[in-house]
């Protein structure tokens, strides 16, 4: 019988330590005290918590950074902004700053590639005329299609003898369709070929058929942009890009820095500076000492961005960034 009791007995005296090992893991988990957080009429009374016990903050593991769907904001974002940071500079195995930045930037252009415009062979800096011809570029990428497939339709529209949204006045509706259908814009071929008429309307009507006139009527960011928004299948993303691009060109083209080249740069443990809320700052700064276009280093960031939300796999960043390395 003694034999018995000395195994039950065992239990019970480790059942006190198995509780608290419980709990602590419970007070780990929930980010405070096994009792819960105060309650606002416990408040005052020496029972809120001290600033020991408040949950720290979780760094993510050495792998995924970007979720295998691909949603934005990606993980980075969800983190406090100095733990990103800390995180990035620590995969990326070097300081995010002087040589190693600027090296890491031109790397990526020369790598990826830059401008949308200039890889169709638009040379925005040249005048206005190849600004219409990005302007309708732009405009077939507005959906949510891939960059490839939109650039196949700009050049079959192209030799098809419509370079500018004024041009694309003078065909049908069937044409457009054709056009589209034959440069793998299939999905939304019917849609964009009555906004592509519908915004060929109204850029004749309100600006000469020219979308230039509206660089020329007002150098005002916010007016540019709220103009550009007022077009028919035209929204933020879009303007956007239109905009990006013509940085230097437009004296107003002045539109914050895209979120997924933000992001990009984090995960390549470039960093950002505080207080840089739209980002122009640090990019111009960044491009300026790597010696490259600041529209191609954007672009180029985007771009990376784009590839990691089609990856199923996770990818650690930094110089070992998968994507970079040609393992997408």
């Amino acid at each position: 019988m003694r034999d018995m009791r000395r195994p039950f007995g065992i239990v019970i005296a480790l059942a006190p330590i198995g509780l608290a090992v419980v709990l602590a893991i419970n007070a780990g988990l929930s980010g405070g005290s096994a009792s819960g957080p105060a309650t606002s009429g416990s408040q005052g009374s020496g029972s809120a918590r001290s600033p020991s016990s408040q949950s720290a903050i979780v760094r993510p593991p050495e792998s995924a950074i970007v979720p295998p769907d691909g949603r934005w904001p990606p993980e980075p974002f969800v983190l406090a902004r100095k733990t990103r940071r800390a995180y990035a500079r620590r995969m990326s195995g070097e300081p995010a700053e002087g040589r190693s930045a600027a090296g890491t930037a031109r790397r990526l252009v020369e790598t990826l590639g830059g401008r949308y415009s200039a890889q169709l062979g638009i040379a925005v800096d040249q005048g206005p005329d190849e600004v219409e011809r990005w302007f309708l570029a732009a405009t077939l990428f507005g959906h949510r299609i891939s960059a490839e497939v939109a650039m196949r339709t700009y050049r079959t529209i192209e030799r098809a003898g419509i370079r500018t949204i004024a041009e694309a006045a003078g065909a049908t509706w069937d044409e457009l369709v054709a056009l589209l259908d034959e440069g793998g814009y299939v999905r939304y071929d019917f849609s964009t070929a009555s906004r592509l008429l519908a915004l060929a309307g109204t850029v004749i009507e309100r600006h000469d058929g020219r979308i230039s006139t509206v660089a020329e009527t007002t150098d005002d960011p916010a007016e540019i942009e709220a103009a550009l928004d007022r077009l028919p299948g035209w929204g933020p993303t879009t303007v956007r890009l239109f905009l990006r691009e013509l940085r230097g060109v437009w004296a107003g083209a002045r539109p914050p820095c895209d979120k997924r080249a933000r992001w990009a740069a984090e995960h390549l443990g470039l960093g950002q500076p505080e207080g840089d809320a739209r980002g122009l700052a640090w990019i111009e700064a960044l491009a300026a000492l790597a010696g490259v276009d600041l529209r191609d280093l954007e672009s180029a960031l985007v771009r990376l961005a784009l590839a990691h939300g089609r990856r199923r796999a996770p990818c650690p960043g930094g110089d070992r960034c998968l994507v970079w390395l040609g393992g997408s």
